[in-house]
């Protein structure tokens, strides 16, 4: 997930989304609208906006949309396109709302896919869908105003060169490596200290261990560390065990941490580490 700008189809706005986490399809992060012309700052959401994503051109209406469904059924709880309008969440649209015919749906290893193109043009989203369908979008009302065959789109526009908004990727900024915390404030190694403050003993495989940890914190500018996601098992049990999630949540809280592995960029960052113990 990079740091990139987005500009509406007139660029009279832009905005910059800032993810928090090194992941693709992440919404972890923040996104800040400006007017294009006095670099002026209109508002800003709490939410890192993965592409494909578009900005219409009175700056107010922002749409992120979800290029996959996890799996290849019981996905029909996932955000496929998501509105925000005025820096608010508003309308999303789900797999039921867009596809007519789900035997068009195609199915990679571990995704299903589910739009062959998505565009933006005059302040309406045309999602072209894999059972050739296109479906119109008001993006300011954040309505479906029209579900025309796919001739209707390909009778305006040419496919190969579909309207575009200017964008720009920050693909230099350095991120942290994967699989690390930060030392705590303290000049300790995190990981040593963890192991010792739950009083157990690091070994060297899954195999061989009984308490499994994989943790997941958000660890801000002031040091402080929130959970983001936690697994924590006890004898290689599916399910985690509550009292020993709770212990190491409480812990891994507790503490203090350096920040220079926090990217320059970032008002915060999702470090992940993982334990084998006993």
């Amino acid at each position: 997930a990079y740091q990139y700008d987005l500009y509406s189809q007139n660029k009279s706005f832009y905005y910059k989304s800032i993810p928090f986490y090194n992941y693709d399809q992440t919404n972890f992060g923040k996104t800040i609208v400006y007017d294009a012309k006095t670099k002026k700052r209109l508002y800003q959401i709490d939410n890192y906006l993965p592409r494909q994503a578009f900005l219409s051109n009175n700056g107010k209406s922002l749409i992120t949309t979800r290029y996959w469904m996890w799996g290849h059924d019981n996905f029909d709880d996932q955000e496929l396109i998501e509105f925000y309008v005025n820096g608010k969440k508003s309308k999303k649209y789900f797999v039921k709302d867009l596809i007519s015919d789900r035997s068009k749906l195609q199915f990679t290893s571990s995704h299903t896919l589910w739009y062959d193109d998505m565009f933006i043009y005059n302040d309406t989203l045309f999602v072209l869908t894999l059972d050739d369908k296109a479906i119109l979008i008001d993006a300011n009302k954040t309505e479906i105003i029209g579900r025309k065959d796919k001739s209707f789109v390909t009778k305006r526009f040419d496919l190969k060169k579909l309207p575009q908004l200017k964008s720009v990727v920050y693909d230099k900024i350095k991120y942290p490596e994967g699989y690390q915390f930060p030392d705590l404030i303290t000049g300790r190694k995190f990981r040593t200290e963890l192991i010792k403050g739950l009083n157990k003993t690091e070994v060297k495989d899954y195999d061989s261990c009984k308490f499994y940890i994989m943790v997941y914190g958000a660890i801000d500018r002031k040091g402080h560390c929130d959970i983001f996601l936690l697994s924590a098992s006890i004898n290689k049990s599916d399910k985690d065990d509550p009292l020993w999630k709770k212990q190491v949540a409480d812990w891994v809280t507790r503490q203090k941490y350096k920040t220079d592995l926090i990217p320059i960029n970032c008002d915060k960052w999702v470090f992940q580490e993982f334990f084998y113990l006993k």
